[in-house]
């Protein structure tokens, strides 16, 4: 049985997803600990059965033109990063007290 604390990073580590600290400890974790070396060859096992299990989508022959269209068509829009602070600011003048006219 894993150690608790050391079952997420388990499975980040097998997704390629832990970082390289989190790596180098759950490997030196794993030296001195059955249940997780266990528990990570477990998993490395149910990756492997499911990669050989599940068949790879087929993906249209235009698949990568199309999507590098669309790619570029979002880096060509532009961004109004600008608008959210006006709207907040304009929220916060309303809030401020009415001076007498």
């Amino acid at each position: 049985m894993a150690c608790p604390e050391f079952e997420d990073l388990i499975l980040d580590y097998c997704e390629g997803a832990a970082s390289p600290a989190d790596g180098a400890l759950l490997e030196s974790h794993i030296a001195a600990c059955a249940g997780c070396r266990q528990y990570l060859a477990l998993q490395r096992e149910l990756d492997l059965r499911l990669a050989k299990s599940l068949a790879r989508p087929a993906l249209s022959p235009d698949f990568a033109r199309e999507l590098t269209a669309r790619m570029a068509e979002r880096r060509r829009t532009p961004r109004l990063r600008w608008l959210p602070r006006i709207l907040d600011s304009t929220g916060y003048l309303s809030l401020a007290p009415r001076l007498p006219a």
